[in-house]
């Protein structure tokens, strides 16, 4: 066992996932995919304390001792604090668990990345190396090293083992804040998300894959792209784009449960 495993370990055990759906017999239901520090847990499980943040009216009044909540954060930083406030959330919902995991394209293992930035609790941690030379590998102490990997949980397969095969009358949320990773992931899950999800909060990083491919051009021709012509011409953006018409077009179908939500910043 690897030392980011044994961090992710203070966690939920990762073998749970092995296990039967861990949302059978569960009717409202949270997925939280790039939990960070779990600021959400608090918004979602109190929300009589942050009225004005009314991103949880999905539930309307369903009590929050009946969701149940399911995070992955692969960034060994965070494992500690999240560890320590498990127990609390825990107590305020029927189902809990965070998994030290990345959610990715396969289950298997990846390099992982940090952005350094303490003070922003390392808010652009990522498995995409954008900004190639400053990025830090991530080990269980949340330093640089150059052999560590993480956990990868494949989308797909976590939707089809422990949501869809939970059954169908669960109403399920989910937010999606990886990034740059969506790009890879989102695709060639489609079917699974159109039939597990009724909403996913989806956060975008453009600038993430913009700043990656600037770094390979010379200084002339980077000044010469910007943003909006990079996503013009973007093979990744334009997959991510395809995956979400695709969604919208089968859900006026009547085909596709998922409503995709753009996911605004500050509530990463």
């Amino acid at each position: 066992m690897g030392p980011a495993q044994r961090r992710a370990s203070q966690l939920s055990p990762l073998s749970l996932l092995d296990g039967p759906p861990l949302f059978l017999g569960c009717n409202h239901s949270y997925i939280d995919m790039g939990t960070n520090e779990g600021r959400r847990f608090d918004i979602l499980l109190e929300p009589e304390k942050r009225p004005r943040q009314g991103v949880y009216g999905f539930y309307g009044q369903v009590p929050r001792r009946e969701l149940c909540v399911v995070g992955f954060e692969p960034n060994p930083a965070h494992a500690t604090k999240l560890s320590r406030a498990m127990e609390g959330w825990r107590e305020k919902a029927r189902v809990f668990h965070i998994f030290g995991a990345a959610i990715s394209t396969t289950n298997s293992y990846a390099q992982f990345w940090s952005d350094g930035a303490k003070k922003q609790r390392e808010w652009g941690a990522s498995l995409l190396n954008y900004n190639p030379g400053k990025m830090l590998h991530v080990r269980s102490a949340g330093a640089a090293h150059n052999d560590s990997q993480v956990r990868t949980i494949s989308l797909d397969w976590f939707l089809r083992n422990h949501v869809i095969a939970a059954g169908s009358q669960n109403r399920v949320l989910a937010k999606m804040d990886i990034e740059g990773a969506e790009y890879d992931t989102v695709p060639p899950a489609v079917d699974a998300l159109c039939e597990s999800l009724d909403m996913v909060q989806l956060e975008r990083h453009e600038k993430l894959l913009h700043q990656r491919y600037l770094t390979n051009l010379s200084a002339e021709d980077a000044t010469r792209l910007n943003l909006h012509q990079f996503e013009k011409q973007s093979p990744a953006v334009q997959h991510l784009n395809a995956a979400l018409r695709q969604m919208r077009g089968r859900s006026e179908q009547g085909t596709c449960r998922t409503r995709v939500q753009t996911l605004t910043a500050w509530c990463s």
